[in-house]
């Protein structure tokens, strides 16, 4: 068997982010989706591509902006026509979808150990990247927001992230999100708020 490095991520059976989310309940099959990706993938223009590389490396706006010569207006936009294209909301998820499809190119997985999530901290991670937003993970786990929030923040230390999308990228740079996806872990029903 190939090592996870010579792969390129770790094999699903392994994956410490999957395997909480396999205890939820799957979606009916006519339930609505959030972070469906799109087949084929959509085509990017060079700066779409650009922006998206950034952005898969869990860089902020700020960040993105000191690595390109475009205006806080012109990133918004193209942030906005990704999120069209990709048929997603978030940027968690734009993460996600971009390592899913192959836009992105999963780093090096540093030395040391990974750092280690519970089991609430995965399945929000999860959650996260699949495109949810907090107050729908909450909704769909039944757990109070102020939890959810909890663990969140939890996660972005234990993580060293500085927003949820980066802590996405981290999770693809230590392997604890696996490409592609277990059966059913990116297609979640819509959660409805009141």
């Amino acid at each position: 068997m190939t090592s996870p490095k010579e792969v390129g991520h770790r094999p699903a059976e392994d994956c410490l982010v999957c395997a909480p989310c396999q205890s939820l309940p799957l979606p009916a099959a006519d339930a609505p989706l959030t972070a469906q990706l799109p087949h084929p993938r959509p085509d990017l223009s060079p700066r779409e591509y650009d922006v998206l590389d950034l952005v898969a490396r869990g860089y902020s706006n700020t960040l993105i902006l000191n690595h390109l010569p475009i205006s806080i207006a012109t990133l918004n936009a193209y942030l906005g026509r990704l999120r069209a294209k990709f048929n997603i909301t978030s940027r968690p998820a734009l993460v996600h979808a971009a390592y899913q499809l192959a836009f992105a190119p999963i780093p090096d997985q540093p030395d040391g150990a990974p750092p280690v999530l519970n089991n609430g901290q995965a399945q929000l991670m999860h959650l996260q990247a699949a495109g949810l937003s907090l107050a729908a993970t909450a909704d769909r786990t039944g757990l109070p927001y102020s939890t959810v929030n909890m663990r969140a923040h939890a996660s972005r230390r234990i993580l060293a992230a500085d927003n949820q999308a980066h802590a996405v990228s981290l999770l693809y740079e230590w392997r604890l999100l696996t490409t592609p996806p277990l059966p059913g872990c990116v297609l979640l029903p819509t959660a409805t708020t009141p």
